[in-house]
C-alpha cells in the first residue's frame, strides 16, 4: 500500500497592520503683506516769539546830562593848537564832541596838560570868570591822572540845566606857552586875550556861538600868534 506523505504547509502568519502615517497638515498660505505708506507728520507751525516787554528808559535828569558824553579818542596829527575848556554847559560840551572835529579840525582838546596852548573859560549869566577857574590836576605814583581837557560847569555854582537856559553867554580865552600851563597857578586877575558875549534868546543859540567864537579866534588870530612866537 502506497502511502503518500503530505507535508503540511505552515499557515500564513498574520502581518501586523501598517502604522498609520500622520497626514501632512495643509500649510496656510502667508497672509498678503499690506504695505502702508508712512507720512511724516507735518511740522507744527512756528509761533512768533513772544514779544518781550521793553524796559522804559528812566527819565533824563538835565542836571546830570553832561555825564553821558564821553570824550572821543582821536588822532592829533592834524592839530595845530590845543585848548582846555572850563565851565561848559551840557549843550556846549555836546556841541564840541559832535561838531568840533568837522568845523575846527586843527583846534583840538589838549591830550595832556603839557600840550595846552589856550585856556578857554565859559560863564553863564555872569560876565566875570572868577567863579569858573581851572582846577588842579591830580596825579598818582601809579600813573593815574584825572586830567580832562573839557570840564562842565560846577553844579555847586549853577545847575547844568540852568546853564543850558542862561540868557547871556560869555567866553574868555587865555594863552599859555606850551609845556608851562599849571591850572593851580591860574590867576583870577589874569587878562584874557579874547572875550565875547552872546545873547541866548529864544530861537538863538548863544552857547554854541560862544564856542565857535573862541575856536574861530584860536584858529585864526591865535594860530598866527603861535607861528610868530615859534
Amino acid at each position: 500500500m502506497e502511502v503518500t506523505l503530505t507535508t503540511a504547509t505552515p499557515a500564513p502568519q498574520p502581518q501586523p497592520a501598517p502604522t498609520p502615517q500622520p497626514q501632512p497638515q495643509p500649510v496656510a498660505a502667508p497672509a498678503p503683506t499690506t504695505t502702508v505708506a508712512y507720512a511724516a507728520p507735518a511740522p507744527a507751525p512756528k509761533s512768533a516769539p513772544a514779544a518781550q516787554p521793553v524796559a522804559a528808559k528812566p527819565p533824563v535828569d538835565p542836571d546830570t546830562e553832561e555825564e553821558t558824553y564821553a570824550p572821543a579818542a582821536e588822532s592829533t596829527a592834524n592839530c595845530n593848537s590845543f585848548f582846555v575848556a572850563y565851565g561848559l554847559s551840557p549843550n556846549q560840551y555836546k556841541w564840541i564832541q559832535q561838531n568840533r572835529k568837522k568845523a575846527f579840525p586843527t583846534v583840538c582838546p589838549a591830550p595832556t596838560q603839557s600840550m595846552v596852548d589856550y585856556i578857554v573859560i565859559f560863564t553863564h549869566d555872569v560876565d566875570f570868570y572868577s567863579v569858573t577857574m581851572p582846577t588842579q590836576v591830580h596825579h598818582e605814583a601809579n600813573g593815574f591822572s584825572d586830567w580832562a581837557p573839557l570840564e562842565t560847569v560846577d553844579s555847586a555854582i549853577m545847575s547844568p540845566s540852568d546853564a543850558n537856559k542862561s540868557h547871556h553867554e560869555y567866553v574868555f580865552v587865555f594863552h599859555a606857552r606850551r609845556g608851562t600851563y599849571d591850572p593851580s597857578a591860574f590867576s583870577a586877575r589874569r587878562k584874557p586875550l579874547f572875550s565875547k558875549d552872546e545873547t541866548n534868546m529864544l530861537g538863538s543859540h548863544g552857547g554854541f556861538r560862544t564856542v565857535m567864537d573862541a575856536l574861530t579866534w584860536i584858529e585864526t588870530t591865535g594860530a598866527s600868534r603861535e607861528s610868530a612866537q615859534r
